[in-house]
């Protein structure tokens, strides 16, 4: 990112463990910002898994009809 001349905003450097669990919390904290990144980079495969379903679980919650 520096390389590139783009900021980091602290806020989207969340720290875990390499597990679904830890990515889908991280991410959950992401998305709950007001201004959310337009990319997320994850370091493997479960880690995708994790941020995925988090995805999945905050837009079903955005969209839910009562």
């Amino acid at each position: 990112m520096a390389a590139a001349g783009l900021p980091v905003d602290a806020r989207y450097m969340i720290e875990g463990t390499l597990s679904r669990a830890s990515r889908f919390e991280g991410m959950t904290r992401i998305l709950s910002c007001n201004a959310r990144p337009t990319a997320v980079i994850v370091e493997n495969p479960p880690c995708g898994a994790g941020a995925m379903r988090a995805l999945v679980v905050v837009r079903q919650a955005l969209f839910a009809v009562a």
